[in-house]
């Protein structure tokens, strides 16, 4: 392994991405399961909701149909992570 590579988990990995991503672009937001408040599964989402806020990182449970909500933001210029 070169200096300048490092090891992460694959979590930390979507993590780093994610977070990369809301940063650069201010039209991209996250929705699902368990996202906001606890994290993630895995913990993917940790820290999000504090950095970006509740309109970038929202909860929604699977039942309430979060990918319609995704769709429809999405043909307003969103960019949604579902």
């Amino acid at each position: 392994m070169s200096a300048a590579s490092r090891r992460v988990t694959f979590g930390r990995a979507i993590n780093e991405a994610l977070r990369e991503k809301m940063r650069r672009d201010p039209g991209v937001f996250l929705l699902g399961q368990d996202v906001g408040r606890m994290g993630g599964l895995f913990k993917v989402s940790e820290g999000l909701l504090k950095e970006f806020g509740p309109e970038r990182v929202m909860d929604a449970h699977f039942r309430s149909g979060h990918r319609g909500n995704g769709y429809r933001r999405s043909a307003h210029g969103h960019a949604p992570c579902c």
